[in-house]
């Protein structure tokens, strides 16, 4: 069985907008470079380790994920404990676009009744 190393994740900014960007789990540096706002580590026992420092309230949230099962879900969002708002997804790209599309949407219609 082969597995797709490549993945996408999509974090947002602090003006509300995602940006998404294409790596590869076996070069997690790509991604460090990419966003500055977060730190992406692979550690040994095959754990994906997340540190980001959220858009939306300012405090460094941290997240890990099995590698096994970032490669084999379509998509893992994690988001700000204070806000419960999505701050990031991983998966694969057409997932990633797809959820951060419907995000986008529900936060026009909302601003739009505000």
């Amino acid at each position: 069985m082969v597995f797709e190393t490549n993945i996408s994740i999509a974090v947002i900014s602090p003006e509300g907008k995602y940006c998404i960007k294409d790596f590869s789990l076996f070069d997690t540096n790509k991604i460090n470079e990419s966003f500055t706002s977060l730190k992406v580590s692979s550690i040994n026992n095959g754990v994906l380790s997340l540190k980001i420092k959220c858009g939306l309230c300012g405090s460094i949230h941290y997240y890990k994920y099995n590698i096994n099962k970032v490669v084999k879900k379509n998509i893992i969002i994690g988001g700000c404990e204070l806000l419960g708002f999505p701050i990031f997804c991983i998966g694969n790209r057409k997932s990633v676009e797809e959820k951060i599309l419907r995000y986008t949407r529900a936060n026009k219609k909302i601003y739009a009744m505000i």
